[in-house]
C-alpha cells in the first residue's frame, strides 16, 4: 500500500490542474510534429480543454508546420465567442504571415465565429492578396453584422486600394439595417473611377434594397459601361416606387441589352418589382413594341401579358406583321392572357413559321375557334 493511500493523501485540484497544463505544454512544444499535432487535435475536441488552453492555441498558430497551424486554427474556430484577445490577434496575424490560402480561409471562419470581438482582425483579410479570400472575408464580416462591423467596413471605403473598397462594399451589402445606415456613402461609389468598385457599390445597394438611393442609380444612364447600366437597372427593380421611376429612364439606352433589362423590370413574373407598381408603366412598356431590336420587342410583349394590360390588345395583335418569329409567337401567347377574341389570333394562323402557327392553333382552339365563335369572341347563334 502506498504512502499516499495509507495516510489518505490526495493531490489538490489546483495541483492537478497545474500538472495537466504543464503536460499539455510539453506536448504542444514537442519537437515532433506528429506529437504536437495530436495534442492540438485532442484539445480541439474537448470544449473544456479548448477553454483551458487558449494561450497554448494562440502560441501554436505560429508553428513551423502547416498541418499543426491548420489544426490550431480549426480548434480556435470551435472556441467561438469565448476566444481570448491573444487568440484573436494571433488569428488576425495569419492574414499577413500565412502563405497557405486554405489556412487563411480557416482563420477567417474562426474569426467570424468569435463575433464582435473578431471584427477588427477580420477586417485585415479584406485586403488579402487573394480575391477568393477577400470575398470570403467580406461574406463572413457581413454575416457577423452589427453596428461595429458596419462602421468598420464603411471606414474602409476610404482605402486607396480598389480591391479593399470592393470587399468592404460587398460586406456592407450583407448587413441589412446596419448596412443601410451607410447606404449614402455606398451610393457615392457608384461613380467611382474604378469599374469594379462601381459594380460592387451597385450590387451592395441592390442587396440592401434602399430606395432612398434610387436616384444615384438612375444617374448611371450616362455611364460609359453597359455592364454598369445593366446592373443599375437590375438593382432598381428592388426599390419599389422610386426604383420604377428611375428604371424607365433606361428605356432609351443605346444598347439593346440594357433596354431589354429595363423592360423586364416591369414584367412581374421576371422581376422583383411589385405588379401594382409596374402596371402604372404599361404605356411606356407598350411603346417598346416599336423598338428596333426584336429582343426588346419580345420583352415588351411578354411584359404586357404578365401585366394583363388589356388596353393594348390591338397593339399586340398588330405584331402579326412583326419581322421576328419569336415576337409573333409571344404575341399570340399574350393575346391569350389578355382574353382577346379569336379574330385577333386568327391573323396568326397563316404565319410562315411553324412555331407561330402551332401556338396560334393552340390558342385559337382554347378560345373556341371553329366552334361557332364569332369575331367578337361570343358564341354565334345556332341556326
Amino acid at each position: 500500500m502506498g504512502v499516499a493511500r495509507k495516510y489518505n493523501l490526495r493531490p489538490s485540484r489546483p495541483l492537478l490542474h497545474l500538472v495537466k497544463r504543464r503536460v499539455w505544454r510539453l506536448f504542444f512544444n514537442s519537437v515532433f510534429v506528429s506529437v504536437c499535432r495530436s495534442a492540438v487535435v485532442e484539445v480541439g475536441r474537448s470544449p473544456s480543454a479548448r477553454l483551458e488552453h487558449l494561450e497554448l492555441l494562440a502560441g501554436v498558430l505560429a508553428h513551423r508546420d502547416t498541418s499543426v497551424r491548420l489544426a490550431a486554427v480549426q480548434a480556435s474556430g470551435e472556441v467561438g465567442l469565448s476566444c481570448s484577445t491573444s487568440l484573436i490577434v494571433a488569428l488576425g496575424r495569419l492574414g499577413s504571415t500565412e502563405q497557405n490560402r486554405r489556412l487563411r480561409h480557416a482563420a477567417v471562419q474562426a474569426l467570424g465565429r468569435s463575433g464582435d470581438g473578431g471584427v477588427t482582425e477580420l477586417l485585415k483579410f479584406l485586403s488579402d492578396v487573394d480575391e477568393d479570400t477577400r470575398h470570403f472575408a467580406a461574406e463572413t464580416l457581413g454575416s457577423v453584422g452589427g453596428e461595429k462591423a458596419a462602421a468598420s467596413a464603411a471606414a474602409l471605403l476610404c482605402s486607396s486600394e480598389a480591391s479593399t473598397r470592393c470587399a468592404a462594399l460587398q460586406a456592407l451589402g450583407k448587413m441589412n439595417a446596419q448596412g443601410r445606415a451607410h447606404s449614402k456613402v455606398v451610393a457615392m461609389h457608384t461613380s467611382n473611377e474604378d469599374l469594379h468598385c462601381r459594380l460592387a457599390a451597385i450590387q451592395a445597394l441592390s442587396d440592401l434594397g434602399d430606395s432612398s438611393q434610387a436616384g444615384a442609380l438612375g444617374m448611371l444612364t450616362t455611364d460609359a459601361n453597359k455592364g454598369v447600366r445593366q446592373a443599375a437597372v437590375t438593382a432598381l427593380a428592388k426599390m419599389d416606387v422610386a426604383g420604377a421611376a428611375e428604371a424607365v429612364k433606361f428605356f432609351e439606352d443605346d444598347d439593346q441589352v440594357v433596354r431589354q433589362a429595363a423592360v423586364k423590370v416591369f414584367s412581374p413574373l421576371h422581376s422583383k418589382l411589385r405588379a401594382d407598381l409596374a402596371r402604372e408603366y404599361s404605356e411606356a412598356v407598350a411603346c417598346r413594341m416599336l423598338d428596333e431590336d426584336w429582343r426588346v420587342r419580345l420583352a415588351a410583349v411578354v411584359a404586357l401579358g404578365d401585366l394583363h394590360a388589356v388596353e393594348f390588345v390591338n397593339q399586340v395583335g398588330a405584331l402579326c406583321g412583326d419581322g421576328d418569329a419569336q415576337v409573333r409567337r409571344s404575341a399570340v401567347t399574350t393575346l391569350h392572357k389578355l382574353g382577346a377574341g379569336v379574330v385577333r389570333v386568327a391573323a396568326f394562323l397563316g404565319d410562315d413559321d411553324a412555331g407561330v402557327r402551332g401556338e396560334a392553333q393552340r390558342v385559337y382552339a382554347l378560345l373556341g375557334g371553329g366552334l361557332g365563335v364569332d369575331d367578337d369572341g361570343d358564341l354565334s347563334e345556332v341556326e
